[in-house]
């Protein structure tokens, strides 16, 4: 999977003087008629937006659609005429909107990119987990750890990484068919936690959830955890779904 540069806004709108290239998503994109040109924001992976307009050049991959609504994009040139907008000169589109489903700095889940090194953590010790990234930018959430978490708290968001991925498993029952998957979450402590999601939810997190990512998780439903099936260090496990 394709993630957003972090401070790929900060550079977006320095003028672009090299051979540098910057992924982004793009949030929205509509035509200017009364200045028959194409406008849009983007959004990078610490959450920040900016307005773009795309040069004329780009306008076959707009009417084609190829370049919509959540397309991934690579920034190959640009330049900044004001501090309002940049124009995008040229891009590759690396996922058109309809690969990608939706925004990748999503309500529930919020990845966030990092160059830190990908050794997992192991209880005891803790993950790489870059603590200079901007958290506030993403809605000033007050992080907590996971050995804080409980039930009867349902306004909670954790920093973690992705340390284990499961197979989706497909099952069949009376009741009907569907499928499951898990994943276990480590924090900074070198806490761990199980999540688990079923069919809609499969769906939509699996392409996004990645092993060794760094994401911010919150809204999923806490419930004690089955110690027959899950040896996590948390009592608890998080169900998450696809709202």
């Amino acid at each position: 999977m394709n993630e957003l540069d972090q401070d790929g806004i900060a550079r977006l709108k320095v003028e672009n003087t090299s051979d540098e290239k910057i992924t982004l998503q793009v949030l929205n994109v509509q035509r200017n008629t009364s200045k028959n040109n194409w406008d849009g924001e983007v959004l990078d992976g610490s959450g920040a937006k900016h307005k773009v307009k795309f040069a004329r050049q780009l306008e076959p991959k707009l009417e084609s659609e190829e370049l919509n609504q959540f397309a991934l994009i690579q920034v190959l040139t640009w330049t900044n005429p004001s501090l309002i907008a940049t124009i995008i000169v040229n891009l590759e589109v690396l996922k058109s909107g309809n690969q990608v489903g939706g925004p990748l700095i999503v309500q529930q889940i919020e990845s966030i990119p990092t160059s830190a090194s990908k050794t997992p953590a192991t209880k005891g010790g803790s993950p790489n987990i870059v603590t200079k990234t901007p958290i506030q930018r993403l809605q000033n959430k007050k992080v907590l750890s996971i050995s804080q978490l409980n039930p009867y708290n349902n306004k909670w968001t954790i920093k973690v990484r992705l340390t284990t991925k499961g197979e989706v498993i497909q099952w069949t029952n009376a009741r009907g068919s569907g499928e499951l998957m898990k994943v276990t979450f480590t924090d900074a402590d070198g806490d761990d936690i199980e999540a688990i999601m079923f069919k809609e939810a499969v769906r939509k997190w699996e392409p996004i959830l990645q092993e060794n990512n760094i994401y911010l998780v919150s809204g999923g439903r806490l419930k004690v955890a089955n110690r027959q099936y899950c040896h996590t260090s948390s009592k608890y496990e998080i169900t998450l779904d696809a709202s």
